[in-house]
Order: structure tokens, then sequence, then C-alpha cells
């Protein structure tokens, strides 16, 4: 997964909380973000709910 603010990557931590999955940056920003997850060319999914299936590959922007 990468976060993104006008195209630089930004350090993070990801934790699951509940059914919720929360990324604390590691820095402030003051632009928007772009979250992606498994949108490169090739890639191995590493996030799976309770019951074993994998999250979607996904893009949003905040």
């Amino acid at each position: 997964m990468s976060v993104l603010e006008n195209g630089r990557e930004i350090s993070y931590q990801a934790l699951v909380d509940g059914d919720s999955l929360v990324l604390r940056l590691e820095e402030m920003t003051e632009g928007s973000l772009q979250i992606r997850f498994a949108r490169d060319a090739w890639y191995q999914v590493n996030l799976f709910n309770a019951a074993g299936i994998p999250a979607i590959p996904f893009e949003t922007r905040c």
C-alpha cells in the first residue's frame, strides 16, 4: 500500500481496529492524499478479512 501527497510517498503505519483499517501518517500533511492498495502492474495481496477473503485492489483520494 502506498500513501501519496502530490506524488510524494509518505511513511505510515497500518493497523486493524475492529472492522476498520487505520493508517497513521508519520508526518502532517496539508494537501490531499492518494491511497493506493495493490495498484501496481504486479502485486501480491496481503490484506484479508476474517473469512480469509483478500481485499480487492483500490485507489482513493481524501
